[in-house]
């Protein structure tokens, strides 16, 4: 594997090599969070883009959830890469999957079952409600699939592929923006499209750096 660069690599290049891409894949995912309501505030106006707006501490949360388990997973796995014990590595690494699943698991049935209530504990009125539960509920089946690319894109990192975490990101960028246009342009299906395409796009992601 590729994670003996680590060791043997000037300092320099290994800076270029992976802070880098890690930057540019960060900027990435915070557009991801933009998308949507460019396409919702256009097509559906105001009251559809408060509510896409107002379901993005729901997904904070479960990126929040995702990266504390998935940074600290990175640390460890690349200390014991670096001391050349692999089968530890590989038992931290399984461990933060099965972790990461039951945490999506807890998170997806909350997401389906209560959405309105999350959605009126996230400040919801009357007019906002219907909106931002359709969407809970429908990024909420993607849970698990957003937590885990979180997981899998440091750890490509981590073995000394930098690269694969920031083509997964551009592309899945690129098909939000396509399946915005379509699903809420052509489609009319509102802002269950909306919720659809981060969805579907961050199951890409997750896809490319398995």
């Amino acid at each position: 594997m590729d994670q003996k660069i680590l060791g043997t690599e000037k300092l320099s290049k290994l800076f270029i090599k992976f802070t880098i891409p890690s930057i540019i894949g960060m900027i990435f995912v915070g557009i991801q969070g933009i998308i949507d309501g460019l396409f919702v505030g256009n097509v559906l106006g105001g009251n559809a883009l408060a509510s896409v707006n107002l379901v993005q501490p729901y997904m904070q949360i479960i990126m929040a959830a995702a990266l504390i388990i998935s940074v600290g997973a990175q640390s460890i796995i690349g200390i014991n890469l670096g001391k050349d014990e692999s089968e530890k590595a590989q038992n931290i690494f399984r461990t933060a999957s099965i972790l990461l699943i039951l945490i999506s698991i807890l998170i997806t049935i909350f997401g389906i079952f209560f959405s309105e209530k999350i959605a009126l504990i996230l400040g919801a009125n009357e007019v906002l409600l219907e909106g931002s539960s359709t969407y809970i509920q429908i990024i909420s089946c993607f849970t698990a699939f957003i937590a885990i690319m979180f997981l899998f894109e440091m750890i490509v990192r981590v073995i000394g592929k930098p690269n694969i975490s920031l083509i997964s990101m551009i592309i899945s960028v690129a098909l939000n923006i396509i399946l915005d246009y379509l699903l809420i342009n052509k489609f009319n299906l509102g802002i269950k499209g909306a919720a659809l395409a981060t969805g579907i796009s961050y199951t890409m992601a997750f896809l490319i750096n398995m």
